[in-house]
């Protein structure tokens, strides 16, 4: 007679210990970031923006489209997020158009 379930020896406590510390090793470990108090986003994220709580709130809602496998439209977040930018935007002149004409 042939048994479909294969034997599986039993482990003694330091044998479970062992494997416990092994599975420890392998687990990276990552140094904690500083995050906003009011969204718990990475401030790093939110630097440069003029709304935080709007980057912070898109931030958040895609990252739930994310986990849920749901569709996440690129074009229309990378045009948020660059009119939260606040950086100013000078029009680049060439070297004729900023030289002095006389």
């Amino acid at each position: 007679r042939v048994s479909f379930f294969h034997y599986v020896p039993f482990l003694h406590e330091e044998e479970k210990e062992e494997e416990k510390d092994k599975n420890q090793e392998e687990v990276r470990q990552f140094r904690r970031v500083r995050r906003d108090k009011k969204t718990g986003v990475p401030s790093k994220y939110l630097t440069g923006a003029r709304n935080r709580s709007a980057k912070a709130k898109e931030i958040k809602d895609t990252a739930e489209k994310y986990k849920k496998g749901q569709y996440i439209d690129i074009k229309a977040i990378s045009k948020l997020r660059s009119q939260q930018d606040d950086t100013d935007k000078k029009k680049k002149t060439s070297k004729s158009g900023r030289r002095k004409k006389s």
